[in-house]
């Protein structure tokens, strides 16, 4: 299977932002796109043929998700009712910025989670 590469460069866009927490995510799940098709860094940018060469680091600690049957489904609601009702632009791009992240990545770390629920509840 080839890299999906739509979905490797909006995970590499999300790198860019101002949340360090999102951007480092962002170059971590990049990467582990790139290792899982045996692909390095310098392939994508270079085209270069050589075969990817990781060295494996330890992993770091991986923040715990809340888990549930039906989880997705109620951070989607969560989303749904929250980007219709939050005011404010910067609270707008705030809330379109965790939604971009998860819809590309899957997840919502922790501090997402939490945040998009303290928005929910003011709703």
């Amino acid at each position: 299977m080839a890299l999906d590469t739509e979905k490797f460069f909006k995970v590499v866009n999300l790198s860019t932002s101002p949340v360090d927490g999102e951007a480092l995510s962002a170059i971590r799940k990049a990467h582990a796109m790139l290792k899982a098709q045996d692909t390095t860094w310098e392939m994508v940018i270079l085209g270069h043929p050589r075969k990817a060469e990781f060295t494996e680091e330890p992993s770091p600690k991986k923040e715990k998700k809340k888990s549930g049957g039906n989880d997705d489904d109620l951070i989607k609601h969560m989303f749904s009712v929250v980007r219709v009702s939050v005011k404010g632009r910067s609270s707008e791009d705030f809330i379109d910025s965790i939604h971009i992240f998860y819809n590309t990545a899957g997840f919502l770390t922790a501090k997402q989670r939490s945040a998009l629920e303290r928005y929910y509840e003011r709703c």
